[in-house]
Order: structure tokens, then sequence, then C-alpha cells
């Protein structure tokens, strides 16, 4: 039998700690939980998982087994030695109805610009109208309105807070070709006019002409030369500039307001319009707003914006149908 040769060496520590721990596990002996079952001689032992889903959990006491032992009492009065009562009558014999079933109390009262047919012209401005006709009825031509064609009309709309500027609206129709609608704007220093169209022929352009860019330039220009660059707010006239701008873009308005009584009305309600403002932003910039009534049975609520030079940067015009116990005639 060979012999095998002796190491001179130690053996690793990795080498010769497997070796212990393998012994060590050799020589324990199986442990068996108390609670298995017997196994028989041979057989491999087996760990047996006690079975729990028969246990009951204890039972948690009810509200009444909670306060067993106590009564109720009754609470306490918030109000001791007073009685309650119904609420009396906000308004004893009146009874409540919608603002808009209810008709006017009185006529409305209004702003609006005054107008003069050419014979009441005074003789300044008619002056004025003659010797611009020429280059009126070019300024016209070139918009395809035919001035000498019979059934056009015209009136003068006084704008105290532009008096440097003659406003005339003319208007034809209604005619085969259709209604036509332009103001004109005669300058009093420099032979200019300029021509702001509404209605051409019956047909209404895509952009209205108080939202077009072209009729804020005409009318800052206009405000530029009687105001400067000052903001809208340092303005006491600043309801009739807004009125002036509305005429101006061929919109002919009423400015509806209420006349101080001692008893107010609801009829601003009525007619779902509101009084005339100004608001005054934190950079002088201003918003002109006042509700119009010329059109039967229709108010327009006007928005006009300015910036803080006072130059108008927008318009909005915002149209509701008034009710019919409170609508306003032509």
């Amino acid at each position: 039998m060979r012999k095998l040769p002796i190491l001179s060496r130690p053996l690793p520590l990795s080498f010769g700690l497997a070796s212990f721990l393998l012994a060590a596990a050799a020589a324990a002996p199986a442990q068996i939980p108390s609670q298995a079952a017997p196994v028989e001689a041979g057989a491999s032992p087996r760990q047996v998982i006690p079975d729990t889903s028969q246990q009951q959990l204890p039972r948690r006491a009810s509200s009444q087994e909670f306060f067993s032992g106590y009564t109720a009492s009754p609470a306490p009065e918030k109000f001791p030695g007073y009685s309650a009562s119904p609420a009396l009558e906000k308004f004893p014999g009146y009874s409540a109805s919608r603002v808009d079933t209810t008709p006017l109390s009185a006529t409305p009262y209004v702003y609006a610009l005054k107008r003069r047919d050419p014979a009441e012209m005074k003789a300044e401005d008619a002056g004025l109208l003659k010797s611009l006709q020429p280059q009126l009825h070019r300024q016209a031509a070139s918009l395809s309105f035919n001035l000498s064609t019979p059934g056009w009309t015209f009136q003068q709309v006084v704008c105290p807070a532009l008096p440097d500027y003659v406003l005339l609206s003319f208007v034809r129709g209604p005619s085969p070709g259709g209604s036509s609608r332009f103001t004109a704007i005669l300058e009093r220093d420099n032979p200019r006019v300029e021509i702001v169209s509404t209605f051409a022929h019956g047909m209404k352009p895509f952009t209205a002409a108080w939202s077009k860019p072209s009729t804020f330039d005409i009318f800052n220009r206009m405000l530029h030369r009687e105001r400067g660059s000052r903001s809208l707010a340092t303005a006491p006239n600043w309801l009739v500039i807004g009125m002036c701008y509305a005429e101006l873009s061929g919109q002919p308005v009423q400015a509806l307001t209420s006349k101080p009584e001692p008893d107010p009305t609801l009829d601003l309600q009525r007619l779902q319009g509101r009084l005339p403002r100004m608001q005054v932003g934190p950079d002088r910039s201003t918003e002109i707003s006042f509700s119009d009534v010329s059109q039967p049975a229709v108010t327009a609520g006007w928005l006009l914006r300015f910036d803080p030079r006072g130059r108008i940067v927008a318009a909005q015009i915002e149209r509701q149908r008034q009710p019919a116990r409170a609508r306003l005639g032509p």
C-alpha cells in the first residue's frame, strides 16, 4: 500500500476552516420540531406546520357593551330662558320677483353726441366741407363709394373732445346695390380727408371698423393733436372721448346713465347695462366702459383700452338682448 506524502507546509486557513465546519455539522444531532409528527424508522424527518385556521380571534366589544353602566343625558340649552321663533319677513307686504320680468320704472336717461343736418351746420364747418369736397370725392371713390349717385345723405357728428376736426357720417341705402356707410374726417388746419368704412354696398367687412388697427391709428393721431401723450386718466371728458371713437367707427351710440333721484330704480339691471366708468391701472393705462342702447331691444357693452400715453390699443363690444318686459323701441 502506497503511503501519501506528508505535507511539510500547513494548510491554508480557508481549507482548514471549511473542514472544521463540515465536521461540526456531521457530529451535531438533527433537531426535530416539538410539534412534528412521529416518523417511521429509516424515513427522513419532515417539519409539520401547525394549522391555525380553526383558532378563534378574541371578540371585539360592541358599542353598547363599551358604554355599559352609563346613561345619556339631554344636551344643555344653547340660550337658557329663550325659545325659538320663526324669522320675520324681510320686506313685509312685498313678494320677491325677478328683475327681468318687471317693466321699466321710467324712460332711461342717455348721453348722446349732437348731430346736425347739412342745413344746421355752422358756417365755418360748411365752408371747410366745401373747400375739401373734391378731395372727399376722390377719397370716397378709392373705396368704391360714388358720392355723385343719388341717395347719399350725411350728418355732422359734433365731438367736443376733438374740436380741430369735423366728423361727417355718410349713409346710402337701402338700394339695389346695397347699403353703404362711412365716416369722413376733415381736418381744419390741414387740407386732408380720411375715411373709415363701415358698410360697402351691403357687405360687412371681415373685421369690424371699431376693432381695426387702421381705425386706431386715425383716432390716435386725432387724440394726440388735442392731448399730446398724456394719459387718459387726466381727461375729465373721458366718456365723450369714448363716444367719439364709437361714432368715428360708424357706430351711433347712446350711453345709458341714471338720473340722480331720491328713489333709485333697478332699470339698469333690467336693461342689463351699467353706468359709464373709467378704471386706471398702476401704469396709468385706462379702460373706458359704457352701455349703448341706441339699437332697439339690444344693449351693447363697450370696452375701450388706452395705454399710458393715451393711445387706444383695443376695443370690444358685447351685445345682449333686453328682457321682453323692459325692451326699448326705436
